[in-house]
């Protein structure tokens, strides 16, 4: 494969290889549209995820059980639906 400076799919698509290479973890065992990220802290018992939309347009994801909002308590069943710039603060059992 060959990119040119001006590729932005290139660190994207390095970063997606060197992890699968590394087995390293995901914050979120799902796969995310362009520009949703998830990053992953625990304390040992409960692990938060911030779920962050980096794009202009509303994203909507699917999200494996066990998830629930932080700032509710709910439990997110459904697709969950980020709008433009949104974060949303996750958590689940570790």
């Amino acid at each position: 494969m060959i990119f040119t400076r001006e590729d932005r799919r290139l660190p994207s698509i390095t970063w997606v290889k060197v992890s699968k290479e590394l087995s390293l973890p995901r914050a979120v065992a799902a796969d995310f549209p362009p520009g949703v990220v998830a990053t992953a802290r625990t304390d040992g018992e409960t692990t938060y995820v911030f779920l962050q939309n980096y794009s202009a347009q509303q994203q909507q994801v699917t999200l494996p059980q066990g998830y629930q909002d932080s700032l509710t308590g709910a439990a997110l069943n459904a697709p969950l639906t980020l709008k433009a710039w949104d974060c949303r603060i996750l958590s689940r059992h570790a």
